[in-house]
């Protein structure tokens, strides 16, 4: 899980973190899958290549709770 405290948000910290995960992951072919992103995160990681797959709604504490998967191929299309 990456995360960045609202007070450094957009300022391009979560893009360079991510920037390095993917330049990892791709290093090695390695897909990326996540299970949880949030509708704050989904920019980012959509703007990283990576592509919704499912959608879960659900209700917590009296609210609507929408959580996303999202997942993303090694640069290259290798991995697997």
């Amino acid at each position: 899980m990456i995360c960045v405290h609202p007070h450094h948000q957009k300022r391009g910290v979560g893009s360079a973190l991510m920037a390095r995960v993917l330049e990892l992951a791709d290093s090695r072919g390695v897909p990326i899958f996540i299970k949880d992103a949030t509708p704050a995160g989904k920019p980012l990681y959509l703007a990283c290549g990576f592509r919704e797959v499912d959608t879960l709604r659900f209700e917590y504490g009296g609210e609507v709770v929408v959580m996303y998967t999202m997942e993303r191929p090694p640069a290259g299309g290798g991995g697997g």
